[in-house]
C-alpha cells in the first residue's frame, strides 16, 4: 500500500515491481519532484539539482527493472515545459 500523494519512491517501487510482473507494451510513469522543487528553490538551485540526481537513480532503478525482467525497451525521458528563472513578469489588463 503507498500513502497519498504518492511521492517519487512510490512511483518507481510501483513501476519496476510492474516491470518484473508483467509483460506492458507501453509503460509511463511521471517522476514530478523535479518540477516542484524548481517551482519552490528556482531553476539550478542544489536542492533542485539534488532532487534531478535522485530522479536519475530512479530512472535507472525503472531501467534495470526492465533488463532484470529480461525485456528490451525504448526509454524517452520527456519534459512537460522547458523552466527558465522569472526576471519579470507582465500582465496585461490585470
Amino acid at each position: 500500500p503507498f500513502g497519498w500523494p504518492q511521492t517519487d519512491r512510490d512511483r518507481t517501487d510501483l513501476s519496476t515491481f510492474i516491470l518484473r510482473t508483467y509483460d506492458p507494451h507501453v509503460f509511463l510513469v511521471h517522476l514530478i519532484a523535479l518540477d516542484s522543487a524548481q517551482h519552490e528553490h528556482g531553476p539550478g538551485s542544489a536542492k533542485a539539482l539534488e532532487t534531478l540526481a535522485q530522479i536519475d537513480g530512479y530512472v535507472g532503478e525503472i531501467v534495470a527493472a526492465t533488463r532484470t525482467a529480461g525485456r528490451s525497451a525504448t526509454v524517452a525521458v520527456v519534459s512537460d515545459h522547458g523552466f527558465l528563472p522569472l526576471e519579470r513578469q507582465l500582465q496585461p489588463n490585470a
